[in-house]
């Protein structure tokens, strides 16, 4: 910190792209970029490239798991990786699922793993940890919306409920039922 404000330092440039996504990782900072390119940077200030295959354009969004590890959207594919610590990887293939574009993935407290996007209507996928695959939450919805639903963040509320910003205002999932907290958004 100066006496201006903070002081901060390029650690990262990338010519005519753009860094997407970043968070912790390990003991450094992971970096995704439009480019397809994913970059960890130790704190050493050391930079590698993490080769993972998969079948889309770049890494969209990136978000924590329950063991360390990140679980990543890919950008032009239904595809989610699962990168270890170890930088082993695991693709999921969840083409078979209703959602058009996948935009965000996120863990709650009790682990869980849920990931949605747009789709037709309100959408979330949750990781089945016995069988190792995404599935379908089976959600009742009791409201209708006159257009495409895209959900652009996940959070929970303290029960580990999640709660969904989406284009039609923020919602809850509790008891695999939805409901409105901005009820004046209904109808957009």
């Amino acid at each position: 910190k100066t006496p201006a404000g903070f002081e901060s330092t390029n650690i990262l440039s990338v010519p005519n792209f753009i860094v997407i996504s970043l968070l912790r990782f390990k003991t450094g900072i992971l970096a995704a970029q439009t480019n397809g390119k994913l970059t960890y940077l130790d704190d050493s200030g050391e930079k590698s490239e993490i080769k993972l295959a998969h079948r889309g354009i770049f890494i969209k969004y990136m978000s924590y798991g329950v063991d360390k590890d990140v679980w990543l959207i890919v950008e032009g594919s239904k595809e989610i990786i699962n990168l270890n610590p170890d930088l082993s990887y695991k693709r999921y293939d969840v083409s078979n699922l209703p959602i058009e574009n996948y935009s965000t993935i996120f863990s709650n407290q009790k682990g869980e793993i849920f990931a949605a996007g747009t789709a037709s209507d309100v959408r979330i996928i949750k990781f089945n940890k016995l069988i190792d695959k995404f599935e379908l939450l089976n959600l009742d919805l009791k409201i209708k919306f006159k257009s495409k639903v895209t959900i652009n963040d996940i959070d929970f509320d303290k029960y580990g409920n999640p709660v969904l910003a989406t284009s039609h205002g923020v919602l809850l999932v509790q008891n695999n039922s939805v409901t409105p907290l901005t009820p004046f958004l209904l109808g957009m």
